[in-house]
């Protein structure tokens, strides 16, 4: 996450779906508390179909 903080979003590297949401969760709740702000999110979450265990 603060590999991409200083780089275009052309050119930043690639994340997994769970990565994404980790990095989206943790500058919400650090908007939330030191801002005071609650962001929404801007499409509906979509859910990730749980991989099977075997």
């Amino acid at each position: 996450m603060t590999g991409a903080l200083a780089v275009p979003l052309a050119e930043t590297p690639g994340a997994t779906e769970r990565a994404l949401r980790q990095a989206e969760r943790a500058i919400a709740e650090t908007l939330e508390h030191h801002g005071g702000l609650r962001l929404r999110d801007a499409a509906p979450r979509q859910r990730v179909p749980a991989s099977p265990r075997g």
